[in-house]
């Protein structure tokens, strides 16, 4: 696979701005790093609204065409301007590095997915019964959480914190990232305009199982408590939802589109979308 790992500086400023948002306790360390005033002017609450603004930055990677296409008067245009601003000029006194450290990680993390990544893609096309996802483009983020991602099916793209040990051995960062790029897969079936909780969701029980075909994981309950846990801890998931989704899993591999009919099981659980 041909696809380029790049580092994107902007989209990491909106991950910390997200991070101090949504989980302050794991990010506090970044977020002192650039100064509380920056992180603080930036609050909204709606999950929604900042997932498009990632997928703005993806498309354009400029605060103005982006910040344009935000729901809002002059005002709160300029206000939301302003914060983004702030935040970027804090980003780069605090790592200044930036690019070249990034650029220093993407040699190892493309050895390690180059080891599992091919196989572990090959069986979710046969799990999931999607197309080749040669175009999708890699964006690698400054690492604030020890571990995390997103990916974005209308942009065919998926952001991931650079890092290079695993939180948790039974969750390498390979599986993480094929996670991701089954959601943008998956999403694309379905016309999914931004990522979603049960997008996420219904992807995990494929991915734990083509990891257990290649040998890097297990197909089991603990272990998809654990990704839920590691990979999606902004979420509040209830244990009688994690606990669903392997029966749930296991119901949909008997219909000829295993993928879809999984996202629909998992949307009916009611499940909180941003």
């Amino acid at each position: 696979m041909q696809r380029k790992w790049v580092g994107h500086q902007r989209l990491s400023i909106l991950h910390v701005l997200w991070c101090q948002r949504f989980l302050p306790s794991r990010s506090q360390h970044v977020a002192d790093r650039l100064g509380a005033p920056a992180v603080g002017t930036f609050s909204w609450d709606e999950e929604r609204e900042w997932l498009e603004l990632f997928d703005r930055i993806i498309a354009s990677d400029n605060w103005d065409s982006a910040v344009e296409s935000v729901k809002g008067d002059e005002r709160i245009h300029a206000e939301l301007m302003a914060s983004l601003s702030e935040a970027e000029e804090a980003f780069k006194e605090a790592f200044p590095n930036f690019e070249s450290e990034i650029q220093l990680r993407i040699g190892p993390l493309l050895q390690i997915w180059e080891a599992q990544g091919p196989g572990l893609l090959l069986q979710l096309r046969e799990l999931l019964r999607f197309d080749r996802l040669d175009e999708t483009q890699v964006f690698l983020l400054q690492p604030v959480l020890g571990g995390f991602g997103r990916a974005h099916p209308p942009n065919d793209a998926v952001q991931f914190e650079a890092v290079l040990a695993n939180e948790d051995p039974r969750l390498p960062e390979s599986l993480r990232v094929a996670w991701l790029f089954a959601q943008v897969a998956l999403g694309k079936i379905v016309g999914a305009q931004t990522t979603t909780v049960s997008l996420r969701l219904a992807c995990l029980p494929a991915v734990l199982q083509a990891g257990e075909e290649l040998g890097v994981t297990m197909y089991r309950p603990e272990v998809l408590e654990a990704a839920c846990s590691h990979w999606m801890p902004e979420s509040s998931l209830s244990g009688d939802t994690i606990e669903k989704l392997m029966p749930l899993w296991e119901e949909a591999c008997s219909q000829e589109q295993a993928g879809t009919r999984m996202k629909e099981q998992v949307l009916a659980l009611g499940i909180d979308e941003p």
